[in-house]
């Protein structure tokens, strides 16, 4: 082989290497078990293999009759956590997510949410491990 072909395949190499690094990451599971306003949510666990960070969040917002958990990609939970907890700091967790802990860890975040006659407690948690939500979901 030439320089210039061994050159070319170490490219293409370097090339597919981190595009598998991109498409697999971590296994995490997606599951929802929640209740909304009467809705019931019951998901079917599957597994996720395109994640960072894993996630779960737990919701106990009585205002809006939504009790509940849901498993899965960190963007996922967080776009949860936007739409009921507006002054939740997202990328302050996001960035402890990354290096506050170690691997084997779970990092979490209570959430309140308060007024005149409510005061509500949500929890929001992150892991950087494939299937590192199951052993508090027993999921195993």
């Amino acid at each position: 082989l030439t320089m210039n072909t061994k050159i070319i395949i170490c490219f293409f190499i370097i090339i597919l290497s981190n595009l598998g690094y991109k498409i697999h990451g971590l296994m995490c599971d997606t599951l929802q078990k929640y209740d909304k306003q009467g809705l019931r949510v019951r998901r079917t666990p599957v597994i996720d293999n395109s994640c960072k960070l894993c996630s779960y969040i737990y919701l106990n917002i009585s205002q809006q009759n939504f009790h509940g958990y849901i498993l899965d990609c960190l963007p996922t939970t967080l776009n949860f956590i936007n739409k009921y907890f507006h002054n939740f700091d997202i990328k302050k967790f996001e960035d402890n997510c990354e290096f506050v802990f170690k691997d084997n860890e779970i990092y979490c975040q209570d959430l309140i949410k308060s007024g005149n006659n409510f005061n509500e407690s949500s929890k929001i948690c992150c892991c950087k491990e494939s299937y590192c939500t199951r052993k508090y979901f027993n999921l195993d």
